[in-house]
């Protein structure tokens, strides 16, 4: 009964100190580590690891390979740093969050919560990392700007100046995010296209350089824009609306529901381009004028003042649609004219004409 007793209780100190259950502190002899250096429990110090005095690695983190840890630098709570990568000046890496390759961390930046940073990717200036994001390639997010919540971040793209990129975002290529902007709600930013001040949301697409510029500016609800689209000063663009082509959306403009611009079109100051509308060639379209329904307006078409077009209507040529003109139904219009007033709902041809002013 004696002898039962002890080899149980051999058989329990054996479990409890086996380094299967848990992973004591390990620090490699090649490793450079100041004396000073605050180490916690079951960390794993290898390769050609150096670390500063003022650093701490804690709870079961790892640093391996030819990392740096700089000076007032927290590791903790199995985090990994790994490769040749660098984490300076006060900064934090933590809950399972990756260092990995070439990156660096530094300017009292953090990552944490499941992140990932890889390849030569740096996060600078007070710039906050968590949720589960990936970032890869030469990314850099600089001046406090925050990348969170599922977010990919990937090539060479800049996030910079209080930007964030957030919920499921991707952006890529050599996207620049900048001024304060959002990008979140699985939208889609890549090429050379750039976003700043502006607000991306639920699902949009933005790609092939286009630009959104200005701090009211917002896009949503998956519409897309691309091949050198701009978006500026106030105008939002929503729905499954599609801008391409160097079209031009500016003050105040609303562009919504299934509208399609394209080949240097303009919309401007306070206009309205809705319904499964489309816009191509240099159509300008101001002031307070709507186009909508299935309208199609093709050339170089100048539509203004409280004007409106809409229903299946068809122009072309160049045409000025002003005033309090009202085009509608099936009305085609094409030629060289002047519309100022009145209401046009049947096919009209007025080659070379001048003026029209309906009775």
């Amino acid at each position: 009964m004696k002898t039962t007793t002890l080899t149980l209780f051999a058989v329990i100190l054996v479990l409890v100190f086996s380094p299967l259950t848990a992973k004591a502190t390990f620090i490699a002899p090649t490793a450079t580590i100041n004396k000073k250096t605050t180490l916690g429990p079951n960390v794993q110090i290898l390769d050609y690891v150096r670390i500063s005095k003022s650093a701490k690695v804690l709870d079961s983190a790892s640093i391996e390979g030819f990392s740096e840890i700089g000076k007032k630098v927290v590791i903790r709570n199995n985090a990994i740093v790994s490769g040749s990568s660098r984490v300076l000046s006060g900064s934090t890496v933590s809950n399972n969050a990756k260092i990995l390759n070439n990156s660096y961390v530094k300017d009292e930046s953090s990552v944490a919560g499941s992140s990932t940073i890889d390849g030569t990717s740096s996060i600078e200036s007070q710039s906050r990392i968590f949720g589960s994001v990936s970032i890869s390639g030469s990314v850099r997010v600089i001046q406090k700007s925050t990348v969170r919540d599922k977010a990919t971040v990937q090539d060479s793209v800049i996030v910079k100046k209080g930007s964030t990129v957030r919920d499921n975002a991707r952006v890529s290529g050599s996207a620049v995010i900048d001024k304060r902007s959002i990008i979140r709600d699985n939208s889609t930013v890549g090429g050379t296209s750039r976003v700043r001040g502006a607000i991306i949301q639920n699902n949009v697409a933005l790609y092939n350089a286009s630009f959104v510029n200005g701090r009211s500016v917002v896009i949503k609800d998956y519409a897309t824009l691309y091949d050198y689209a701009y978006v500026a000063h106030n105008a939002s663009v929503a729905g499954r609306a599609t801008l391409r082509d160097s079209v031009r959306v500016l003050n105040n403009a609303k562009i919504y529901d299934m509208a399609t611009l394209s080949n240097s079109a303009e919309v401007r100051d306070n206009a309205k381009v809705y319904g499964k509308a489309s816009l191509s060639g240099s159509t300008i379209v101001e002031q307070n004028a709507t186009v909508s329904g299935n309208a199609q307006i093709i050339g170089n078409v100048r539509i203004s003042g409280n004007a409106k077009v809409s229903g299946n209507a068809q122009l072309s040529g160049n045409l000025i649609i002003t005033g309090d003109a009202v085009i509608t139904g099936d009305a085609i219009i094409s030629g060289t004219m002047v519309i100022r007033s009145g209401t046009i709902t049947d096919r009209y041809t007025g080659e070379f004409v001048r003026s029209f002013t309906p009775q």
